[in-house]
This record gives C-alpha cells, structure tokens and sequence, in this order.
C-alpha cells in the first residue's frame, strides 16, 4: 500500500474532501500505512481547520492520546465504558422526524408543548421542535435577507448580531430560523438555544449536547462538534452576553472550534455593541431602532385596533 502511487493519491484525496470518522479501528491506526496516511494529514494540512473523529471508549482516551500527536488532528470522541455501548450511541446521533419526542430548546420550551412541537404533521416535515415558530417582524426585511444569503453560502462564516435589549435580535433571527430556503435547507438540523441564564462555557456546551440528544459522555465537546457536522446544521446562540461575558476566554474558543466546523452555520445575537473579538465573523448586522412607520405598525400589531388613529408621537405636541 505504501509503494501503490494510486492508493495514496486515493486517499489523499478522501483526506481532502471528505470528514473522516474512525470506527472499531483500535490500534489500527498504528497501521504502518494509516500512521503514514496521518504524518501526511498533519504536513499538508496542519494549518486547515481539516478535522477527523474516531470513536473510543471511555478508558482508551488516554492511551489513544498519547499514541498520536496533535498533528494527526484525530479528534477522540469517548462513546461508553464497553464495546456494546458504540451502537446506542450511534443511534443517539441519528436525526430523528418523530418531533413530538425532541426537546423544545427555544421559546416555549418551560410549560406547555412549544408551537414548533405541535406542528409534526406532513405538511410540515422539516420543521425541528428545537426551536420557536416564526413570530411578527416589521421594519427588518433587509437584514432577514442577509441573514439567510449568510447561512445559506457554500462555506457559511459565523455571524454575529448586535443591538440593545429589545431592538428585535431575537426576532431576526427566529425569522430566518423559519425561513422557507433555510427549513428547505437545514431540515430538523436547526437549533435555536435561549442563552440568557448561562453563565459559562461548560453550561453551554451542556445546552448544546442537550439539542442534539447527547448524554452521559466524558468528552462532551467533541462529541457535540461531532453530533453538528452530521449534516449541514443552523445553530443560532441568542443573547449569549451573559456566557461571553462570565467565561469570555472559554467561550471564545467554544466559538472559534463552532465556527470551523464545516457545514456548520453559526449565528450569535448578543446584547449590546460589544462582540467576542478572537472569532473571524462574518458581515456583522446591527439592528437600529425602527423607522416611525414601522415601530406605529409594530405597536398596533400587539394593542390591536383601538388606536389606529391615535397622533405618532412627534406629529403633535399633544400626543400622549
């Protein structure tokens, strides 16, 4: 295999364009050909966010480190503390279109069965009861679009939203969520995670591995960058000002391994004008406050319509 020219161009060229996962390989990867196969990862692309996963078990984390350098960019993914505990876990990991048996991540998530939750018919079939329904949007069509054309691109950069509390980050952004191009898309692949009481990385992550239906694992963020590049995934972390700012060096790297991810489209709505600054956002939106005529329609959507002739304050000195 070493001295077959075809079957290394073969697998150089798996290595470029495919995301490996390792199964039931134990010490195979000591492989005079496989360990080749990874010194030639970690020279041509050791500068690239390329990553490969391989699956272990929970006491071979250890040894299987210190088998391989960090060059061969091998991310250990731990799946149980036996052998019959990989096909669970694997089942784990799967999607499943039984929405009504996911966990509510996003609004409505406390009480009763979320909007998303209760919307499982056929008509329907995309839709992810981990996260809210599409709510009234006046005034934000333009960064809607921009949005959508920034999680839909081939190679989609994190994004970060900025304004003050109750400009509308949320409502952007569970417009998008909702999106029809972005449900065609992502599918149940979409996540929508309310961070305002979470205080640090580790309970982030938490949140993370929740959404995904991933429990009981040592190495939980490996597991989660695993469980998000299953297939192309939306992964919206709104107002995560509070994590950011309780943990900020942590959750910077949380973010920055997120976001090279591939498939993985990243958007962050945080509280404010300040934004974790080691991460390589993309276009960055930042929500202003409404044109008149929007906020007038805004307001006569939710008091309804008892004062649609009422005066738009700064139209007369009287105005209430």
């Amino acid at each position: 295999m070493l001295g077959n020219e075809a079957a290394q161009s073969i697998q150089h060229a798996l290595q470029i364009t495919k995301t490996l996962l390792y199964v039931g390989c134990g010490s195979g990867l000591s492989d005079p050909n496989l360990r080749a196969w990874l010194d030639w990862t970690g020279r041509v692309l050791g500068s690239t966010e390329k990553r490969q996963y391989w699956l272990v078990t929970n006491t071979e984390v250890a040894q299987r480190q210190l088998e391989h350098p960090e060059k061969h960019r091998l991310i250990l993914i731990p799946y149980g503390a036996r052998y019959e505990d990989l096909i669970p876990f694997l089942k784990r990991l799967q999607p499943t279109t039984e929405a009504p048996h996911r966990t509510a991540v996003g609004p409505g998530a406390s009480g009763s069965p979320s909007q998303a939750q209760q919307r499982s018919t056929p008509e329907a079939p995309h839709r992810t009861a981990a996260g809210p329904g599409a709510p009234s949007c006046f005034g934000r069509t333009s960064e809607v679009v921009l949005l959508v054309r920034q999680v839909l691109a081939k190679e989609p950069k994190p994004v970060l939203v900025l304004g003050d509390c109750g400009i509308g980050k949320s409502t952007v952004t569970q417009v998008m969520f909702n999106h029809t191009k972005v449900v065609a898309h992502f599918g149940e692949h979409r996540f929508f995670l309310r961070c305002e009481c979470i205080e640090n990385c580790e309970s982030l992550v938490a949140e993370i591995a929740r959404a995904l239906h991933l429990a009981n694992i040592s190495n939980l963020q490996s597991a989660v960058a695993f469980g998000l590049t299953i297939k192309p995934t939306l992964l919206i972390l709104d107002n995560l000002e509070t994590a950011w700012q309780g943990d900020i060096k942590k959750v910077e790297e949380l973010l920055g391994r997120l976001s090279a991810l591939p498939a993985v489209a990243l958007v962050v709505s945080i509280r404010g004008s300040q934004s974790p600054s080691t991460v390589a956002w993309g276009e960055t939106i930042w929500l202003k406050a409404l044109e008149q005529r929007d906020a007038r329609q805004a307001f006569l959507s939710i008091a309804g319509s008892r004062f649609p002739q009422r005066p738009t304050p700064g139209k007369s000195a009287h105005s209430g």
